[in-house]
């Protein structure tokens, strides 16, 4: 499976301190699975959630700006990127894409899990 990643599309001065998604994370998900990334990772720390009954692993940048999708089903992607969504404010613009930038979905503030998915298949 190739890795996703959601960031924002453009330069910003937005972030979300590592802490504070680990807290958010935790929130959602109290029986997350968190290991630090090794020294000199541009990630902060890689996680496993379960998401739908089946296991999601995942990475978050040290930056504070990118979320990595590493493994899950489109469903479960989906269900992160909306949850990722409405972590960061509705001005800042986020986008979902693979590594090759061959996948491009917008993240606008009002997405569904089913709009995801919908432009994920037309992506």
């Amino acid at each position: 499976m190739p890795s996703y990643f959601i960031s924002p599309p453009d330069d910003t001065d937005w972030s979300l301190a590592p802490a504070e998604f680990e807290a958010r994370l935790r929130e959602r998900w109290p029986d997350a699975e968190l290991r630090p990334a090794p020294e000199g990772s541009p990630m902060a720390f890689h996680f496993t959630i379960d998401v739908g009954g089946e296991s999601l692993d995942g990475a978050y940048a040290a930056d504070g700006q990118t979320l990595w999708i590493e493994t899950g089903s489109e469903d479960q992607m989906a269900e992160l990127a909306v949850w990722f969504r409405g972590q960061v404010p509705e001005h800042e613009e986020l986008d979902f894409a693979d590594e090759g930038l061959e996948i491009e979905v917008p993240l606008n503030p009002s997405i569904t899990p089913e709009q995801f998915l919908e432009r994920f298949a037309a992506a």
